[in-house]
């Protein structure tokens, strides 16, 4: 039986428990993403058709320098975010141990209001599923500081279908 360990709750998720809340998920279990590339701190609430995050900018991610984090920064936020979505998809149709597969992700339109984030500042996004057929999706997400908007972004993804 496979095991991981939620750190915001500080239990055990097992393979045969009923998954009945994205929240309590461990990110791995969600993204493949790990250690340094893994820009999600944590979800906040989402199903299969969207998905809240948050996120702390780290001296670590990707565009750091200086005194922060270019904001371009923001799409692998948005592309994350909807990647737990579309995991949670996945997990609820097919199970907890079912194949992670591949996006092929394309930015359909981003536009910043920051040009750079400040260290530890906390950005929230909510990725929304706004068309869905097939392997093509298209999500909308807005990115937040401080409950302004700082990166409204569009990504269209595509996940080849099993026959």
């Amino acid at each position: 039986m496979h095991t991981s360990l939620n750190p915001e709750a500080g239990d055990l998720c097992s393979e045969n428990q009923e998954l009945d809340s994205i929240t309590t998920l461990p990110l791995e279990e969600l993204l493949p993403h790990r250690e340094r590339s893994l820009l999600l701190n944590r979800v906040l609430e989402g199903d299969a058709t969207y998905a809240v995050t948050l996120s702390t900018v780290k001296s670590s991610w990707p565009f750091a320098e200086g005194s922060g984090v270019d904001s371009l920064a923001l799409v692998e936020v948005a592309a994350q975010t909807a990647g737990i979505s579309c995991s949670w998809d996945r997990i609820q149709r097919l199970g907890l141990n079912s194949e992670q597969k591949g996006w092929i992700v394309a930015v359909k339109k981003a536009v910043f209001h920051l040009a750079e984030l400040p260290y530890e500042a906390e950005v929230r996004a909510e990725g929304k599923n706004t068309i869905n057929f097939g392997g093509f999706q298209e999500v909308s997400t807005l990115i937040s500081l401080d409950d302004q908007i700082i990166a409204e972004i569009v990504l269209q993804l595509y996940q080849t279908q099993d026959s």
